[in-house]
């Protein structure tokens, strides 16, 4: 999702129109290949609860940050070198759970920077963002189990 237009923050207009053209993408998607799991990953650039994720949600999907592991970090993004301070959770996964049943659920688990020295490290090295990630189960597709 973008961030900004221009020098200014994205509205919320925006986003939102951007959610209802994800979600369309993924109608199209669906419409090719018949397959119905399917997982939303990226930097959505806002908390799970944003008004512009409404068509989202509206449309069953579940932002699983909602549901973290306790292992889990506050946050994705580090806006400063400062592990404690990286309390932002904006990068997200998000599925339906009537078509993707393989979730492991709290299983989502942002990753933990131990250190300010480490976040320096991280950032310069790596990104301002830590990865977040989901566990599925891999060894059938309960999907098609009815």
């Amino acid at each position: 999702m973008k961030s900004r237009v221009g020098v200014g923050s994205c509205p919320s207009k925006v986003r939102i129109e951007q959610s209802k053209d994800l979600l369309e993408t993924v109608g199209e998607l669906i419409d090719d290949s018949g397959e119905r799991d399917v997982i939303l990953i990226g930097d959505f650039n806002h908390r799970t609860d944003h008004q512009s994720f409404e068509p989202l949600t509206d449309a069953d999907f579940i932002f699983q940050a909602r549901f973290l592991n306790q292992a889990s970090a506050a946050g994705s993004y580090i806006k400063t070198w400062n592990p404690h301070k990286s309390e932002d959770l904006i990068d997200h996964i998000a599925i339906r759970y009537s078509d993707t049943r393989e979730v492991v659920r709290s299983s989502t688990t942002v990753y933990q920077i131990k250190s300010k020295e480490a976040g320096k490290k991280y950032i310069m090295r790596q990104s301002d963002h830590v990865p977040v990630w989901t566990s599925f189960y891999i060894d059938s597709d309960l999907d098609d189990e009815e």
